[in-house]
């Protein structure tokens, strides 16, 4: 259990697995609070897969004292605790989103502020996007970095994920991205070819990533 600073930012929560460390944070959907971040933060590859011996078998997470804790990723014979989608163009790897379902046991996540599901967002609204994250967090682990926001114009889209006019960093992965202040996705690294972030859209794969029927860690 490592012990920090204070936490500044009340979106967006520190993490660590033992590949990569980065950011989450925390959704209302359905009757449940998730903590959603990337897949690939607890595996260490661009692309995860469903061989669950790839994962991190706990991920670290961080109060806003600065104080950490370890939240399973898998139960009994490498159950899968959290909730994801598959990838849509690979057969058994999965979709850079990953979403646990959290119960009482978390409450020291108490004072990061939760994000809603289901908001109305116009297509204008989603021009402009903003994202959080703790860049750098890879390198001064177990130290925390300052929170950062960049803003950037959404050049493009595709399936399950938008285009932004301006780079991600390493730390920014599994942070949250808003329009307007309202939850539009994560960001999930940038384009190969031009360098400009990622935001998966939770819009398009909500419904499928949070699964109330799904038991908690």
């Amino acid at each position: 259990m490592h012990e920090m600073g204070p936490i500044r930012s009340r979106r967006v929560i520190p993490v660590a697995g033992s590949k990569l460390a980065a950011s989450a944070f925390l959704v209302r959907a359905g009757s449940r609070i998730w903590l959603v971040s990337c897949a690939h933060i607890f595996t260490g590859r661009r692309h995860s897969s469903t061989d669950w011996h790839t994962w991190s078998k706990k991920i670290e997470v961080f109060e806003t004292t600065g104080r950490s804790h370890k939240i399973p990723l898998f139960g009994s014979e490498m159950r899968p605790l959290f909730s994801w989608v598959p990838a849509a163009s690979n057969v058994g790897f999965v979709e850079d989103v990953i979403a646990i379902p959290l119960g009482d046991e978390a409450s020291y996540l108490a004072d990061y502020q939760i994000s809603e599901m289901g908001q109305a967002v116009t297509e204008a609204d989603k021009g402009q996007l903003s994202f959080l994250g703790y860049p750098g967090f890879g390198l001064s682990y177990p130290a925390i970095p300052e929170v950062a926001k960049r803003t950037g114009t959404v050049t493009g889209s595709g399936f399950n994920y938008l285009k932004l006019s301006i780079p991600s960093e390493k730390g920014f992965s599994g942070g949250p991205a808003f329009a307007r202040e309202h939850l539009i996705g994560v960001v999930s690294g940038n384009t190969p070819d031009t360098n400009e972030a990622l935001i998966v859209d939770l819009s398009a794969i909500g419904t499928r990533l949070f699964q109330n029927n799904m038991e908690l860690p």
